[in-house]
């Protein structure tokens, strides 16, 4: 199998044909994102409501947009002339932009962050978001609350939560400075509107004291929230708790992140990662080492632990919250080296001498050989070792059996496997 000049071309799942103002609008969608079957019923029910009112916004941001659909939509039926959204995803971010592209003219633009990231305050006629039920209550307030601070002073916040998430979002909206525009709820999702009604202010709600707290920092405005989360020197919203950890003679405790695997215990894919580490990192002067996918930050606080000349870790994933755990984790547990982050799948400009980490088994097997082959081609990494569950590491076992490369014998248990990968 040849790699497409573009690896990102790969990960196209579909085509959604759609109608919206008299206009055929195709959005294409890629694997392993939110509602890559169909267009997601919440954020139909959003438009619906939203299209029922004579609102017109003509700058709005969408938080979280995935692969653009709300953002695209308040383009298309003219409701706004120029929409921002913000994606944690860099593969759905670069599909809403090339959505966008297609059928926006150039009024939508994307780009990948956290929350507000890069958004300008007082800017915004809207904000607009598919609230994401799984980031916890700290970071649900966060976007609920600290949305004020990009508004303009007549700006509206137009959301959709599931119904679980109801009557948390209403008690927390009750007790703050909003004026409710519209409410609406069907069986499984219902739609809020409210203004703020009093001016933005830089400090923080009393509720919002540990919203940035770790062993180390606490940030006290929504300044240094932004500055903080962005640098990796803090938590941010996303903060779950401090968690103990110990492998080997090395303890330490992290800053677990909600929506980040492993914030509690090792999966049996890291505990086989930490065994085939070992040989490579006693065998081979190891000074930079790249993680992929690499949740909490364990692998390289381990790492960083172990070997004592390790200069630099790169952290590889298409999640910028997963990007931020590590980093932040990396920093907290007194890694002093360089460390890289690379969000999207094109490899940055270094060479490192081993590759770990943990394969997304739902871009399925294309997209993995092709990110294989990348690495190994362009000379990123000359020794790989990739976590999967079983079934899946012996299947790209087999198809790599017809590629330039050498794997090694796999490594099971409780239905994991390691496999070891370099070039013939």
């Amino acid at each position: 199998m040849s790699i497409p000049s573009n690896v990102s071309d790969l990960f196209l799942k579909k085509r959604l044909a759609l109608r919206w103002n008299g206009q055929d609008v195709a959005l294409d969608v890629p694997v392993d994102v939110f509602s890559s079957h169909q267009l997601d019923d919440g954020t139909n029910y959003l438009m619906q409501q939203m299209a029922g009112t004579t609102y017109r916004w003509p700058r709005a941001l969408d938080v979280g947009c995935g692969y653009g659909p709300l953002a695209i939509w308040l383009a298309v039926l003219e409701r706004s002339q120029q929409v921002d959204g913000i994606e944690r995803d860099w593969v759905a971010a670069h599909y809403a932009q090339r959505n966008a592209n297609r059928a926006a003219k150039g009024r939508v633009k994307i780009r990948p962050g956290l929350a507000f990231e890069g958004a300008e305050a007082g800017t915004y006629d809207l904000i607009v978001s598919n609230l994401p039920a799984k980031i916890g209550s700290v970071a649900q307030r966060y976007l609920l609350l600290g949305a004020q601070r990009y508004l303009k002073g007549e700006g509206q916040v137009w959301l959709v939560v599931v119904r679980p998430l109801l009557d948390e979002v209403e008690r927390l909206l009750s007790t703050a400075p909003v004026e409710l525009l519209h409410r609406s709820a069907n069986a499984r999702h219902a739609v809020l509107a409210y203004r703020f009604v009093d001016p933005p202010t830089e400090t923080l709600p009393k509720d919002f004291e540990s919203l940035t707290r770790t062993s180390s920092d606490v940030a006290t405005t929504a300044t240094e929230i932004e500055e903080g989360l962005n640098a990796g020197q803090n938590a941010g919203p996303y903060l779950r708790g401090q968690r103990p950890f110990q492998q080997d003679s090395t303890s330490y405790v992290v800053d677990a992140y909600h929506n980040v695997p492993e914030f509690d215990s090792y999966s049996y894919a890291t505990q086989l990662l930490f065994n085939a580490m070992q040989e490579p990192l006693e065998e081979h002067p190891t000074r930079s080492l790249a993680i992929l996918n690499p949740t909490q930050g364990h692998l390289g606080i381990w790492a960083g632990s172990c070997v004592s000349n390790l200069q630099t870790i790169v952290l590889l994933s298409r999640d910028a919250l997963e990007l931020r755990a590590a980093r932040h984790n990396l920093m907290k547990c007194g890694f002093t080296g360089q460390v890289i982050e690379s969000h999207g799948v094109d490899l940055p400009a270094v060479n490192v001498d081993l590759v770990v980490g943990h394969l997304r088994e739902k871009e399925g097997t294309d997209i993995v050989l092709a990110r294989i082959q990348q690495m190994l081609q362009s000379s990123f990494g000359r020794i790989l070792l990739l976590a999967a569950k079983a079934s899946f590491a012996g299947r790209l076992v087999k198809l790599m059996g017809k590629l330039p490369v050498r794997t090694g014998k796999l490594t099971k248990r409780r239905g994991y496997a390691v496999m070891s990968v370099r070039s013939r």
